[in-house]
């Protein structure tokens, strides 16, 4: 057990992967549940290959539309982050060397500065008053980035997962028959007793786990309280 004060994800994970002494760690969810354990045996014999970073599931690359924008924003592949295992020789050096799982944006709109890209995506809010439309700049992002994406969406672990692939690395993948039926994921727990976005229905999600801790692994109810 690590005590730390409480971080962003991704700046945890970096934590964590700094201190590590460990051949590989197994990250799983707090809301993430495992109903069929039988695969966690292919988990490592794909450690044991020699180009794979880690294993897991592959989070894919997914366009977004905005306001009619095609596409508006690219959501980043990664890891699958709720359930994957990752080396910890491999990763670690990365993390030392400034590389993070914490998650960002890289704006796209002006090539040369991902920064003042930034500002200039400010005036979306302004919806139909927006002086200047995006599709007028979609060429430059078109000629210096091969997409019309206004920005890359990195979500936690995506710049890792980026630095791994171009360095000949691979996540090992498990499949989505594994994903659905081996695992069970509330998606956002978390985030719901916050009051977030993007997050589970926290009333249902609570009751069916109080439910299934008492009914299936003998939990008892009082103890919860």
């Amino acid at each position: 057990m690590i005590r730390m004060p409480l971080r962003p994800h991704g700046l945890t994970l970096d934590a964590i992967f700094r201190l590590s002494r460990d051949d590989a760690l197994l990250l799983v969810d707090s809301d993430l549940e495992i109903v069929n354990g039988e695969f966690i045996a292919d988990i490592q014999s794909h450690l044991d290959c020699k180009n794979a970073y880690g294993a897991g599931f592959i989070h894919v690359n997914q366009q977004h539309e905005q306001a009619g924008r095609k596409p508006a924003w690219l959501y980043k592949e990664r890891m699958w982050i709720p359930f994957c295992a990752l080396k910890v020789p491999i990763i670690q050096p990365a993390i030392i060397d400034g590389e993070s799982f914490h998650y960002r944006r890289q704006y796209l709109e002006i090539p040369f500065s991902s920064a003042i890209s930034k500002l200039a995506f400010q005036r979306s809010r302004l919806g139909p008053l927006n002086p200047v439309p995006f599709h007028l700049t979609r060429r430059w992002r078109k000629n210096a980035f091969d997409t019309d994406a206004l920005f890359l969406h990195y979500d936690t672990g995506a710049k890792v997962h980026q630095l791994m692939t171009e360095a000949g690395r691979y996540l090992a993948d498990l499949g989505t028959n594994h994903r659905d039926n081996s695992l069970r994921h509330y998606h956002g727990v978390t985030r719901a007793k916050f009051g977030q976005s993007n997050s589970a229905e926290f009333s249902s999600a609570n009751e069916e786990v109080v439910n299934k801790l008492v009914d299936e692994y003998g939990v008892d109810a009082s103890a919860m309280h």
